[in-house]
């Protein structure tokens, strides 16, 4: 399935859970509730104040993907649902009460480790990418399969939308630098190489005020992505949360939310 071999013995490691756990149409999620999916992009802290303010509106359903889950534990914020997707999945999550997410779902791809997957304290769901490298696994399990462009974005918003999610609302999907920042505050991460500084970058993304932001190639590509995705789905209302970040087509400004 995968030619590294580190990540071929994780997927054979969670095959059973893979097989065993739910999938993710089981979620619950009502057609008629916001969906609101959390990014880790620098906008995702200007927002944390309308966050807590909806935490008991029960026509919201918040879907954070894992390098959002730490910003929002700071706050105080519990999602619906987190997902995770890579092997450094639980490793992004810092050091967070684990009993704190005793009323929130999982939903993982099988490159996470075993015993962070087994750990978790409430229900998990499995799945996998839609691209080839996982085709070997529709023999052992006939989980639902998200799409994913490299971004955990990705399959966080083709869940909500094969959940029949009919308002999306964006936060943090910045894909650029904003304020030299390329991820909102108390962000964990993880690199094995010196990333280049926002002056340094030779891409950029136009944001919602038409001004270029400086970001990374790849990020690109997670935006181009996501836009044709957005495309290819007309009957799903896409709002993005700021102007700051980028401008992704096919989105329109959530109204509480316009900084302008």
């Amino acid at each position: 399935c995968f030619d590294n071999p580190e990540l071929k013995q994780r997927i054979e490691a969670n095959l059973a859970l893979l097989v065993q756990d739910k999938d993710i149409t089981e979620f619950p999620l009502a057609a008629d509730k916001l969906c609101v999916i959390a990014a880790a992009g620098p906008t995702l802290s200007l927002q944390m104040s309308w966050l807590k303010t909806q935490q008991a509106n029960d026509n919201i359903v918040l879907i954070a993907v894992d390098a959002a889950v730490k910003p929002l534990y700071q706050e105080g914020i519990c999602p619906d649902l987190i997902v995770s997707i890579d092997k450094i999945g639980g490793d992004l999550f810092g050091e967070v009460d684990r009993a704190f997410y005793q009323n929130t779902a999982l939903l993982y791809f099988p490159l996470l480790d075993k015993p962070f997957i087994e750990s978790w304290p409430s229900t998990r769901y499995a799945s996998f990418s839609t691209g080839q490298s996982y085709n070997l696994l529709t023999q052992y399990s006939k989980k639902t399969r998200l799409y994913s462009g490299g971004s955990v974005i990705h399959p966080s918003i083709d869940a909500a939308v094969k959940l029949g999610a009919k308002q999306i609302l964006l936060l943090g999907a910045d894909f650029s630098f904003i304020n030299d920042k390329r991820h909102a505050e108390h962000t964990q991460q993880f690199s094995h190489f010196n990333p280049l500084a926002p002056k340094d970058c030779k891409h950029w993304v136009l944001n919602g005020y038409g001004e270029r932001n400086p970001t990374y190639l790849n990020f690109r590509g997670y935006l181009r992505d996501l836009e044709h995705y957005i495309e290819l789905h007309p009957n799903v209302d896409f709002y993005n949360s700021s102007k700051l970040g980028a401008s992704i087509s096919g989105t329109q400004i959530w109204p509480e939310l316009d900084d302008e």
